[in-house]
């Protein structure tokens, strides 16, 4: 379906810039693909965008949105010899789509947006929480729709709880569910047929809770969908065919929309793909962290190495999201009466068959299958006055793959019927202490889990540290230095051992007599050995005093001295000198050749 719509576009362009229209079927040649240029990228969507394809400075974009031009501009990436390629101006050759020009006209396009002056955009706002109920209301109370009415409050509450794509719910399979193990009461769904689900990764399992509110209960509306539909069984799929299905959905609701008892909240387009945003909107606004609306509406992130062994399943994160999602009480349906799916779908039924008349504003189960489900259970012994099926309100607690659902227990509703007051559910404070005590006890586990991680970080880096320090002392104490000595004054002082204010005595000016390696006898030259003066600070007099040993030496000091000034290390040089006349010479040997080799010009390996 992609690839037709690709090469629509493909087949617009290059009827554009050759001037005359191509057959649908027409495939291009890759010679013909490769005289492509920027320019002529530029020049289509400057026509698509502007009705020009060379518009003034103050042209408005009044024919297509920037959205319109990126998409135009993959589709005619994807058929592109050097697609990987970014253009490069200088041989001209590249994916002519990857240029600064063609990102410029883009740019400037949504610039015009920016400030209202573009194409308005027909994309679908996000739907506010209040508009989400008001229209569950309306598909409640939908007169003549039949059980039609049943299955799009399945799909929406479905779709709203799993924050997911009408597309994705078209494709759900009753395979696709299973009893949770853990959490008896609850579902675990898998969407295997996303967008973006390419990898078994990619397809977490989530957790499906029930809620107090019964609009937003997503089990409840999914067993009576599920009850009312006679097809159900004879299909793999729950809500009915998954080729044209999403078009009933998207009808019923544009009935709503469009009718007067449905009231915005706010300027903007509502469709199908509005209950995907408003619910990942309602999550942050809620204080859900961007991480967890992430994990449970299955965007694609970047996974390292360690990501393909793991199981993506998280499922804290993920039964957080769900309990948000579920209405500002939270998720309900807690009881452990057995782990069957099918078990788990009756309780809600059989609560919402026995719970008083009038006591909501609409009808919570079809009539004929209240008076079914109300039959099968005084042919098993029960009591229509009694109901058995208590809701527990949950509280989500856990961490990471760590989770657990903590029954609590109030008086907020009595046989079902709950408390209305100034439009909202009110809850008992003992839970509402349960819970904020809960959520410190967690939070400080948070903080105490990194402040030991910062301990350790904090470890770690003053052991690095320290080996700093511990390096930099080591090669300074390694280091030749001059040191001054000075005597005790015994001649003028009457020998009481007392060291003569301000008297210095220099060090002396002389040479070893049995240099070990070349390394000391530079050193020698360089810093001194034993507390002597360094031999380049020889003046005249104190060079002619050790005439002998310095004239044989110097001739080494300035072959390095030489490979020093250009920018070589004194070590790298003596290395230089071993490897012309071989370390296995003694320091004698290799002046007496440097002498030798120096009246020729210097040794051809040495030679700069």
């Amino acid at each position: 379906m992609r690839g037709n719509r690709y090469k629509s576009i493909l087949n617009e362009f290059m009827a554009f810039r050759a001037g005359h229209t191509f057959s649908t079927d027409i495939s291009f040649s890759q010679d013909t693909l490769l005289e492509i240029t920027p320019d002529d990228v530029c020049h289509w969507m400057n026509f698509r965008a502007f009705g020009d394809a060379n518009p003034a400075e103050d042209a408005k974009p009044v024919n297509a949105r920037a959205s319109t031009l990126e998409y135009a501009k993959k589709a005619i990436s994807s058929f592109m010899p050097r697609r990987t390629v970014p253009w490069d101006p200088i041989r001209n050759e590249g994916n002519p789509t990857r240029s600064e020009t063609v990102n410029a006209v883009i740019k400037k396009v949504k610039r015009c947006e920016v400030r209202r002056e573009g194409v308005q955009s027909a994309a679908r706002r996000p739907i506010e929480y209040g508009e989400f109920l008001n229209l569950l209301d309306q598909v409640h109370t939908g007169n003549g729709k039949g059980s039609l009415k049943y299955l799009v409050c399945a799909v929406l509450t479905m779709q709203w709880h799993l924050i997911a794509r009408i597309d994705d719910m078209m494709k759900l399979k009753f395979d696709s569910f299973s009893c949770s193990i853990h959490h008896p009461g609850s579902l675990i769904c898998q969407l295997r047929w996303s967008k973006n689900i390419s990898e078994e990764r990619d397809a977490p399992e989530q957790i499906v809770l029930g809620s107090m509110d019964p609009r937003l209960c997503a089990l409840l509306n999914l067993a009576i969908h599920v009850e009312m539909t006679d097809k159900a069984a004879l299909s793999p799929f729950v809500f009915g065919n998954p080729q044209d299905g999403d078009r009933v959905v998207r009808r019923f609701l544009q009935d709503v929309f469009e009718g007067t008892d449905f009231h915005k909240l706010k300027a903007g387009n509502l469709g199908t793909h509005s209950m995907r945003k408003g619910a990942a909107t309602y999550g942050s606004r809620t204080g859900l962290p961007k991480d967890y609306v992430n994990r449970r509406g299955r965007w694609r992130t970047r996974k390292s190495v360690v990501d393909v062994y793991i199981d993506n399943t998280q499922p804290y994160p993920d039964a957080i999201a769900a309990g948000v999602l579920a209405g500002p009480l939270g998720p309900a349906l807690k009881e452990a009466l057995g782990e069957e799916m099918a078990r788990v779908l009756a309780l809600p039924l059989l609560w919402a068959a026995l719970v008083p008349r009038g006591s909501f504003d609409y009808e919570i189960i079809p009539a004929a299958l209240k008076r079914r489900i109300i039959q099968a259970y005084l042919g098993v012994g029960g009591k229509e006055d009694v109901n058995v099926v208590e809701r527990v309100p949950i509280h989500v607690v856990g961490d990471g793959a760590q989770l657990q659902l903590v029954e609590v227990h109030d008086n907020a509703g009595e046989n079902g019927v709950l408390d209305r007051q100034n439009g909202g559910l009110t809850a008992d404070s003992t839970r509402k202490e349960f819970a904020s005590i809960h959520s410190q006890l967690f939070s400080l586990q948070r903080q105490t889990a990194n402040l030991l991680n910062e301990i350790l970080r904090s470890r770690t880096e003053r052991q690095r540290e320290n080996q700093k320090i511990l390096a930099v002392i080591r090669r300074i104490a390694l280091q030749p230095v001059v040191r001054t000595i000075h005597p005790l004054s015994s001649a003028n002082g009457g020998g009481d051992g007392v060291e003569e204010e301000g008297s210095v005595v220099l060090p002396r000016a002389m040479l070893s007599k049995r240099p070990k390696d070349l390394y000391e006898l530079w050193g020698e030259y360089e810093f001194g050995l034993n507390g002597l003066k360094p031999a380049k600070e020889f003046t005249a007099a104190e060079r002619g005093a050790n005439k002998f040993a310095y004239s044989r030496r110097k001739v080494f000091w300035d072959v390095v001295s030489a490979f020093v000034r250009t920018g070589f290390t004194s070590d790298v040089a003596i290395d230089k000198i071993y490897a012309a006349y071989g370390r296995q010479l003694s320091v004698t040997r290799i002046l007496a050749a440097l002498r030798t080799d120096k009246h020729q010009g210097g040794h051809p390996s040495l030679r700069l």
